[in-house]
């Protein structure tokens, strides 16, 4: 198993970095997660019986940074700020191509969940048919571009404002720019196991439940193509 990526840990919280492919809590199965590898350091350290709580998760094929609290008290306020939406959370992606939305824009979409573990943009039949849908926004900016094998992409710097399932996904591959390596929403421009998702939440930024000091982490993504981007 895998050394967990501790950026942070007090008696209250614990701050840590996911890798791409990696769950961010115990799933079906014996697959590497993130709470397990965070039970392993409690236990390893002394402080069995000390339970990690998620209060907020990145999809398996998203790699960045996560906070765990320690205790039912940080895990409260930590959630509570997450649903108030005072979680920062910013990230990165390539984009294999430009969004028809342009170089910058405020995206706001109603998403309503799919098939398959998918989501998806609701529209005009599912509203109608009273589909239950949320409220999906985000800003992006395009920061720059990219010449891969031939091929332009396009770093985008997205600043994420609501948490929905696979919201980033989603929307852009609804404005024609799916991200790299995404195989459930871009499935004719996947290109194998080896390619990865370009998608990573690079900092967060947050207040600590006890102290209400404002933490802020930051991270360069790796993985997937993001070398030729950092």
């Amino acid at each position: 198993m895998k050394k967990l990526n501790i950026l942070y840990e007090d008696s209250d919280i614990l701050v840590c970095v996911k890798n791409a492919g990696v769950s961010s809590q115990s799933e079906r199965g014996r697959a590497l997660d993130v709470t397990s590898q965070i039970n392993n350091h409690l236990i390893a350290t002394g402080r069995r019986g000390v339970e990690p709580y998620v209060v907020h998760r990145l999809d398996k094929p998203v790699s960045g940074i996560l906070v765990y609290a320690l205790n039912k008290k940080a895990a409260a306020d930590l959630s509570k700020q997450v649903a108030e939406g005072k979680f920062e959370k910013s990230y990165y992606a390539i984009l294999t191509a430009m969004p028809s939305t342009g170089m910058e824009a405020h995206l706001n979409h109603l998403l309503a969940r799919g098939k398959y573990n998918a989501s998806k943009i609701a529209d005009e039949k599912d509203i109608a048919e009273g589909v239950e849908t949320k409220e999906a926004i985000l800003d992006y900016k395009i920061i720059r571009e990219l010449e891969f094998e031939d091929k332009t992409y396009y770093l985008a710097d997205i600043n994420l404002k609501t948490g929905r399932h696979h919201q980033i996904r989603v929307q852009f591959a609804g404005v024609d720019a799916p991200i790299y390596g995404d195989r459930k929403y871009d499935p004719d421009g996947y290109l194998g196991e080896k390619s990865g998702l370009a998608l990573c939440s690079y900092r967060l930024k947050f207040k600590h439940p006890a102290t209400g000091k404002v933490m802020k982490y930051e991270i360069l993504p790796s993985g997937s193509i993001f070398s030729i981007a950092f």
